[in-house]
């Protein structure tokens, strides 16, 4: 398994606009099979070390594909809500099998 951590800033939200992406970052490789949100882990100066083994509902939560991230046009796209609930940026586990 492979991993990658990518760091996705908080995008501030206009009263009354609409659900727009709550993060966005430049992003080229590997579409990742997995995407987990670490909520415990918020500052950009301060990453998680990988190896890093996620526990959906305790360390992590599992993000579902197109519904609260896409990958598309060298961008890397967040809309979950769980990014709304720190009101700061967030890191992001990125996981995906080698098929090499």
């Amino acid at each position: 398994m492979n991993q990658r951590l990518l760091w996705i800033p908080q995008v501030e939200q206009k009263p009354g606009g609409p659900l727009a992406a709550r993060g966005f970052a430049s992003f080229e490789g590997t579409k990742p099979d997995r995407v987990w949100t670490l909520p415990r882990h918020t500052s950009e100066q301060d990453p998680p070390e990988l190896p890093y083994t996620p526990v959906h509902m305790r360390t992590a939560f599992l993000e579902d594909y197109v519904h609260d991230w896409r990958v598309e046009k060298g961008g890397f796209w967040y809309y979950s809500r769980v990014h709304d609930l720190y009101r700061s940026g967030v890191w992001l586990l990125l996981e995906w099998e080698d098929n090499s």
